[in-house]
């Protein structure tokens, strides 16, 4: 009886182990993008011109701007890589959330693009 415990013991550590598993960066995506805040943070890039997508993928969370209107390139480019620093300074918020979370190895990932969906430039932290 008691091997008979012992073994169903141990098979309900190993089934909640595994449904506890590992969080992945969708999932964060996924709580941010439900957070009552969320329309408004979109609402205000959009007064600025872009639109917002945050999305995950692996142990990367994804910021995708568009920008409405179509930019010089290289221009847009200059400007962005100027806030590199106080993207990065973001970041560090970002990725300890993640590690609370519980993903592994976090990273964050900013991508601007083009009216059209090219991309103009983007840069990862983690």
């Amino acid at each position: 009886m008691k091997k008979v415990l012992s073994v169903i013991a141990v098979l309900i550590l190993v089934v909640s182990l595994t449904a506890c598993g590992e969080k992945t960066a969708e999932g964060f995506a996924a709580d941010i993008n439900a957070e009552a805040g969320f329309s408004e943070l979109q609402a205000s890039v959009e007064a600025m011109g872009m639109l917002l997508t945050i999305t995950g993928e692996n142990n990367t969370i994804i910021y995708t701007y568009t920008f409405k209107d179509e930019l010089d390139v290289d221009t847009a480019r200059a400007g962005l890589e100027s806030q590199e620093e106080t993207l990065r300074t973001t970041s560090v918020g970002l990725i300890a959330g993640m590690k609370d979370y519980g993903i592994k190895n976090p990273a964050v990932r900013y991508v601007y693009c083009n009216n059209d969906g090219t991309e103009i430039w983007a840069v990862t932290f983690d």
